[in-house]
């Protein structure tokens, strides 16, 4: 009897296509099949103008989501794991919290951010808050350089 593959949530925005983030579903992923991926990709309000409604704002956040998700989608797919994914809420963990609320569920997650320094969701302790909402084991990858 084979084991079922590893089930592992990807968190991640505008590090996406990180080269670190990448590198490390291939190494989860070895050998091939041996976990799914489940790609959720917060949709952080765009823009800061003051000229630019809130709402205007949120809608421009989903698209650009939207756009990064399916980069990701195939990129990870790409490397031959198998993959699926979402656009979620704004706040990672309110978004993962979402997920869990409808049943779905993970043997571990990975979020990825940029640098201290760089990265709001460090700022706003999203590896602390996943860790003490979920009990899933969270692997925490930096990426140092902006993806498109």
């Amino acid at each position: 009897m084979s084991e079922a593959p590893s089930r592992i949530l990807i968190i991640a925005n505008k590090t996406l296509g990180g080269t670190e983030m990448l590198d490390r579903v291939g190494e989860l992923n070895t050998p091939a099949g041996s976990a799914s991926f489940y790609l959720l990709v917060p949709a952080t309000p765009v823009g800061d103008s003051p000229w630019e409604a809130g709402d205007y704002r949120r809608r421009a956040g989903v698209e650009e989501a939207g756009r990064r998700l399916q980069q990701g989608l195939e990129e990870i797919s790409g490397l031959g794991a198998e993959v699926d994914g979402e656009v979620g809420e704004a706040d990672p963990v309110d978004a993962v919290r979402a997920l869990l609320d409808r049943g779905m569920g993970f043997d571990r997650i990975l979020l990825s951010t940029f640098a201290a320094g760089l990265s709001r969701w460090l700022r706003l302790d999203v590896p602390h808050r996943l860790k003490r909402t979920t009990d899933l084991p969270t692997e925490h990858i930096e990426t140092e350089v902006t993806v498109s």
